[in-house]
């Protein structure tokens, strides 16, 4: 297998067509079907189907993707340094993460290992919680930093981090927040509120006590972002849930009497990784920071 049949076939996988790889690789269509049949034989398995005009991969094709990526990467690493004796090859590492842990949390992780030397290359994505297995078995992610799935099949494992405090808040021209007394969670629920979209552990927690208090929730608005509902509420319009760390001097914290609430943020990957080095390397290293680091208060155990 040379590197121009790695190169071919994640061209594939990026422009889902033959034709559209062809013309980004500046070969012929035959040449590209024949490199990627060679793959095909060399593995001993189909990589892709066709689905309507697109072309996709395979189970196989999905579970393999991450490794084509870090030979790819390596080469181009060795590549770049070689005659280079004082710079180590960086480890291209695909972290896929919520809005939240994006503008929250992993910047401060990522400087962490730059000042540690741990040559990483990172590639941040944003996911939506509900679609962390999708996504993990899809390749395009090593590992996901998110919310957990508690109802994640058994091809997923899911080591939590840390956790957080939730918070109920209002804006500073709401009712509520003038209230110097704690009320129940059935009372703030009379109030509008701002949701997250079903499917987002937020709104999961809201969901469940709506449901175990037979309370209906006065949605007015709903989101894919907290920073969404948060820019709302800071302007006065009902209440919403948000992580503790996002408390600012624009958001009141509703006291509740009769509820408390955490949400944990876990690190997911396939159980058929576990054994990379890539991935209990960069696990060892982000507890390591999390203990160290002022997420230290938060660490799971």
């Amino acid at each position: 297998m040379h590197m121009s049949d790695i190169k071919s076939f994640l061209a594939v996988v990026e422009f889902h067509s033959i034709s559209l790889a062809s013309k980004k690789m500046h070969i012929s269509q035959p040449t590209m079907t024949r490199r990627i049949q060679k793959i095909e034989q060399e593995l001993g398995t189909p990589l892709f189907f066709s689905s309507g005009i697109r072309t996709e991969l395979t189970a196989k094709g999905k579970e393999l993707l991450p490794y084509f990526r870090q030979m790819l990467d390596i080469y181009q690493q060795m590549y770049i340094n070689v005659g280079n004796k004082t710079k180590n090859p960086l480890k291209l590492i695909n972290v896929g993460t919520s809005v939240y842990v994006a503008n929250s949390i992993i910047q401060d992780f990522m400087h962490s290992a730059e000042i540690s030397s741990s040559n990483y290359f990172f590639n941040i994505k944003l996911l939506a919680e509900p679609h962390i297995i999708d996504s993990l078995n899809s390749g395009e992610y090593d590992l996901i930093i998110a919310p957990p799935v508690y109802d994640c099949s058994s091809s997923v494992i899911s080591i939590p981090l840390w956790k957080e405090k939730i918070l109920a808040v209002v804006g500073a021209s709401h009712p509520l927040a003038r209230n110097k007394k704690a009320i129940s969670i059935t009372e703030l629920m009379s109030h509008d509120v701002a949701l997250m979209e079903k499917g987002f552990t937020l709104r999961k927690k809201l969901d469940f006590l709506s449901e175990k208090l037979h309370t209906p929730l006065k949605a007015i608005f709903e989101s894919n972002s907290i920073y969404n509902n948060i820019a709302l509420i800071e302007k006065g319009v009902g209440w919403c849930l948000i992580h503790e760390r996002l408390l600012n001097p624009n958001l009141i914290p509703v006291e509740l009497s009769d509820c408390n609430m955490e949400i944990e943020f876990h690190c997911s990957f396939l159980k058929r990784r576990e054994d990379e080095r890539l991935i209990w390397q960069f696990l060892e290293q982000i507890r390591k920071w999390i203990l160290a680091d002022y997420l230290k208060q938060y660490a799971c155990p």
